[in-house]
């Protein structure tokens, strides 16, 4: 029985993933093991990397959601209230582009999304029980208060006016997810350093020609006069090019 609050996290994420129902008794095993002293012979370390193991799903906020309905997240020291539409989204960002965050940034990502309603004092309680350091504490309460917030805070405003482009881009994901009034100001989530090239000219439908070396040359030109802030900028300005009349 001191086994199930873990394994009641892999019964939902597999249930989830396999589509199937899990049983009544397996149901009452865990709330039996949840209000009696199961709880006290399982690390927190076992609990917070079970509970990981629930974003490297498909889908994380169906299982969220159904371990919220069983009372489960209490047990990974959660409570309700959580943004479930920014959950939601981080899921479908995620399967579009699971290539911009490394997975341990998509940890902190869904993790911050998950705590970003907590108060200071809850906040607290949940990086210190797991080990999760100042810093997350501290992103966390940026990320409270910039959900909150009437325009982007001062923190972000400053890093987007000194290119190169610089602001944490979890959090930049996340505050672009969850107020669409932001989305227009962070565009930059692709992996720090990464510039346009060729290949990425080829996928836009231009030959290999004259024009290529052209259009590389002026976003290049752009970049050193730190006109271009990240990828997307200069993926943007090429289009912007090809839309002109640069010969094909």
């Amino acid at each position: 029985m001191t086994k199930i609050p873990p394994a009641s996290g892999e019964g939902v994420r597999l249930a989830e993933r396999l589509k199937f129902k899990l049983s009544d008794s397996f149901l009452e095993q865990v709330q039996a093991a949840l209000t009696g002293e199961g709880l006290n012979h399982i690390s927190r370390d076992r609990l917070f990397q079970e509970f990981l193991l629930i974003f490297k799903e498909k889908a994380s906020t169906p299982i969220i959601l159904k371990l919220a309905a069983l009372s489960l997240l209490e047990v990974f020291g959660l409570t309700q209230g959580f943004r479930t539409p920014l959950l939601s989204a981080l899921d479908e960002f995620r399967a579009r582009e699971k290539d911009v965050l490394e997975q341990k940034d998509w940890h902190r990502a869904y993790l911050l999304s998950l705590t970003s309603h907590l108060a200071q004092n809850a906040s607290k309680v949940f990086s210190d029980q797991f080990g999760l350091g100042k810093d997350f504490f501290k992103d966390q309460q940026f990320l409270h208060e910039a959900l909150e917030a009437k325009d982007l805070p001062q923190k972000m405003l400053v890093a987007l006016s000194k290119p190169p482009y610089t602001f944490d881009k979890v959090l930049s994901l996340i505050l672009s997810l969850a107020r669409q009034d932001f989305a227009d100001k962070i565009r930059c989530f692709k992996p720090a350093g990464q510039r346009l090239s060729g290949d990425d000219l080829l996928a836009l439908g231009l030959k290999p020609g004259p024009a290529m070396g052209q259009v590389l040359k002026q976003v290049a030109q752009a970049r050193a006069n730190s006109q271009l802030s990240c990828f997307e900028d200069e993926l943007a300005l090429a289009k912007s090019l090809l839309a002109g009349a640069l010969p094909s």
